[in-house]
């Protein structure tokens, strides 16, 4: 589900509370008055990985000091979050290198447990991950190459989520935003695309 929306339009907030949702399901309280039915709200946590393009650092990583783990990928934080240190592990290799993993061994990470996957600032990062050489690549390629893989899965399975946000086109990160707004006409097959001030209201 792509999130539409200019700049401090609110499409974080919707995003946290995604997250919320996915990690406290039917105990938080008041809820029944934004859903029209709460059983369709999982009655346990489910995997949940949320990740803002800006706290990504594509050249020194991202450290987590409770196990000493750097990752310095896209794909090796959610895998972090997802899973932890063996999810992580599933996709150190990919991450260290900086070359997009497939959607295989992604298949390995969520399993078939429910699964949601937000990305915030995703245009933001993508800026950022162009200065990174990746061999013949930049690590901003492989960015793309694995949000395909991460799209096509999403599309073929019915236990993944995958919710990001695209600011306006005409914002600063204007042409980035463009590349991702290119790669979902490629390679989305089920999506919705949302815009929080109407299609959440």
């Amino acid at each position: 589900f792509p999130v539409t929306i200019p700049m401090g339009g609110g499409k974080t907030h919707d995003e946290l509370a995604l997250w919320h949702i996915a990690k406290k399901g039917r105990e938080i309280q008041g809820l029944d008055r934004f859903v029209d039915n709460l059983e369709k709200i999982p009655a346990c946590p489910i995997q949940v990985a949320a990740v803002d393009g800006r706290d990504i650092d594509p050249e020194s990583g991202t450290y987590h000091s409770e196990t000493g783990i750097t990752t310095y990928t896209l794909w090796g934080e959610m895998a972090y979050q997802i899973g932890g240190i063996e999810g992580y592990q599933l996709l150190r290799g990919s991450d260290q290198s900086g070359i997009s993993p497939g959607t295989s061994v992604l298949e390995r990470l969520i399993t078939d447990q429910p699964t949601l996957i937000i990305l915030d600032e995703g245009a933001r990062y993508l800026r950022a991950a162009k200065a990174k050489v990746i061999g013949q690549s930049t690590l901003s390629e492989q960015v793309v190459a694995f949000l395909f893989s991460l799209m096509d899965l999403a599309a073929s399975c019915n236990n993944l989520v995958f919710v990001y946000s695209l600011a306006s086109a005409s914002d600063t990160f204007a042409q980035e935003t463009t590349d991702l707004q290119e790669l979902i006409r490629a390679s989305a097959r089920q999506e919705r695309i949302l815009s929080p001030s109407s299609s959440l209201s």
